[in-house]
């Protein structure tokens, strides 16, 4: 199924984010931040888990992403965003969040995003949070997780130091 610019909701920007995991330590977030079909700034960034969190190395990566977009549109002051993601789990989090759970992780995102939702309601910013489905052929998903993949080559190490 194509995400055409009709699927896309009427909000100022769209952000695609995206998270990949491969192995044991890497993961790699990304997102595009997109003004009608105009792309206007690419993020990337490398992470690593401890073997804590090997099996959860996607869930968290896809986070990662969703929050780094949401810190960038706090820092930017951009408002009547829409955030999409292909990870359906994150989208059912962050709708239902504030829910109690005992999944350590989500709880972790629960309360990350709290405080970014207190951050956009302080600047009186507007944000929905869409899931789109992945690999659709929407050229700036694909770009998301081509980025996100990327991300996985880069040396940590340099990265960060």
């Amino acid at each position: 199924e194509n995400l055409s610019n009709e699927d896309i909701r009427s909000t100022k920007y769209s952000i695609f984010t995206d998270g990949s995991y491969k192995g044991e330590h890497n993961f790699g977030s990304s997102f595009v931040v997109v003004d009608g079909n105009k792309e206007l700034y690419r993020y990337i960034r490398p992470g690593y888990l401890t073997s804590k969190y090997y099996a959860k190395g996607s869930t968290i990566a896809e986070f990662t992403a969703i929050i780094e977009a949401t810190e960038f549109i706090i820092n930017k002051r951009l408002n009547d965003v829409t955030i999409y993601s292909d990870s359906a789990d994150a989208i059912k989090n962050i709708i239902s969040f504030g829910k109690i759970t005992d999944n350590e992780i989500l709880c972790k995102f629960s309360k990350i995003m709290l405080e970014q939702n207190k951050k956009l309601d302080l600047y009186n910013l507007h944000v929905n949070y869409e899931y789109v489905k992945g690999h659709a052929n929407s050229v700036f998903n694909n770009l998301a997780d081509k980025l996100a993949q990327e991300a996985l080559t880069i040396n940590i190490k340099n990265y960060f130091c």
